[in-house]
């Protein structure tokens, strides 16, 4: 399991031109300390309380599946790291 680092300023990363879906996985990825060459499945297997939210996201990225607005508001509360669905 990858600590979070809350308390921490979030490393700086590029996000500039990427749609918000990927710009928001790669700030997500980037708080939990996971490097941008790993997949969607190796973010799930390395931040297991995380899991969840990798495992949706590479269904919704990769499959097609078409995510509910419910769906993207606690993928986007998650990976800012607050609400209910942070682990």
């Amino acid at each position: 399991m990858v600590p979070e680092r809350p308390d921490e300023t979030p490393p700086q990363v590029e996000t500039a031109g990427l749609p918000p879906r990927e710009a928001a996985t790669v700030l997500f990825r980037a708080r939990l300390g996971i490097p941008g060459t790993k997949t969607a499945r190796d973010c799930a297997r390395i931040a297991t309380n995380h899991a969840g939210f990798f495992e949706r996201y590479e269904r919704i990225r990769y499959a097609g599946e078409t995510a509910t607005e419910e769906e993207l508001r606690a993928m986007e509360e998650e990976a800012l790291g607050g609400g209910e669905h942070a682990a």
